[in-house]
């Protein structure tokens, strides 16, 4: 990337001049990611469901789930969902983001947990790429 923040338009070879972050500087979106919120909802989300349905009948059936297939399918949805950031961090490194494929993969999941709140896919979206631009200090191009 560009030294200070300087970064190259995608139509042309005209230098872009430094962004400046928005204000708070990702405070809300460092909050709305730490791991004693996520924890908290997931747990509170998961204690609502199981106050809404039936326990014994939800025992029996993870009683019944084979341990193999629950496995094999989970590893697939984790590599489904690493394979899907690599392909992100691969799109991103010609625009200058240059994190390392684990920060790719921290901030795809952020994003994925994002997904949670809003009725689409947009807060995911949005929540990767502050999450991108936070790190290198080009909010316009993220």
């Amino acid at each position: 990337m560009p030294k200070g923040g300087e970064g190259v338009s995608v139509c042309s070879a005209t230098p872009l001049p430094p962004a400046a972050p928005p204000p708070g500087q990702g405070g809300v979106l460092r909050w709305l990611s730490a791991p004693w919120l996520r924890v908290g909802v997931s747990l509170g989300l998961f204690a609502l469901l199981l106050g809404l349905g039936d326990i014994q009948a939800f025992l029996r059936q993870l009683r019944a789930t084979r341990l193999d297939w629950f496995l094999l399918i989970f590893v697939g949805y984790l590599a489904g969902q690493a394979l899907s950031a690599y392909k992100w961090r691969l799109l991103a490194q010609p625009l200058g983001f240059d994190q390392s494929l684990r920060a790719f993969l921290v901030y795809y999941f952020v994003g994925m947990y994002l997904n949670l709140f809003a009725p689409s896919t947009v807060a995911g979206d949005l929540g990767r790429g502050l999450l991108l631009a936070e790190h290198n200090r080009w909010w316009p191009t993220a």
